[in-house]
């Protein structure tokens, strides 16, 4: 019987649903960095620099900070439990809330990227200073187009995977 492409996705798949030390460490670090970022983006709205217009509201704040948090806890389960299929019900629904996020603020676009920067060491700011406005808009734009695809993707592979290992047990 010839499988499907989801089918051999799933197959290979559960062959390394448990992780090697190596990637639950790399997930561990994924974390680590979320939360430096967080604490940057946080910094400039604390700060008043100009990355957050006047235009973002406390709302907005509470989606945007929320969406950070919640984008970590797929790798922060990913380190704990240390299998991949189970996360990937928590990665569907981070990618949702993520997508819902994205498209409020491609439609709002309360930032200033020229502000991005300013955080930074004097030395360092050309480490940023090149993202504009019309990048960030495009990656959005990107992340939109690639949420449709994945987030389907994620649900079928996690059900198929989801079969492949408890018809191994």
């Amino acid at each position: 019987m010839q499988l499907g492409w989801i089918e051999k996705q799933a197959e290979r798949e559960a062959k390394r649903d448990r992780m090697k030390t190596s990637d639950r460490i790399g997930n561990l670090i994924s974390v680590i960095v979320s939360i430096v970022v967080t604490i940057y983006f946080y910094g400039n709205y604390s700060g008043n620099t100009g990355l957050f217009t006047s235009n973002f509201t406390s709302a907005d704040a509470a989606l945007f900070f929320g969406a950070a948090i919640i984008g970590m806890a797929p790798s922060a389960a990913r380190f704990l439990v240390g299998r991949r299929n189970p996360t990937r019900l928590l990665d569907a629904l981070t990618a949702g809330f993520f997508l819902i996020a994205v498209v409020w603020f491609l439609a709002t676009y309360p930032f200033d990227m020229s502000h991005l920067a300013d955080l930074l060491p004097n030395g360092w700011h050309g480490l940023l200073s090149w993202v504009s406005d019309n990048f960030v808009k495009a990656l959005m734009v990107i992340g939109i187009i690639a949420s449709v695809f994945i987030i389907p993707y994620t649900l079928m592979l996690y059900l198929a995977v989801r079969k492949k290992l408890t018809g191994r047990s």
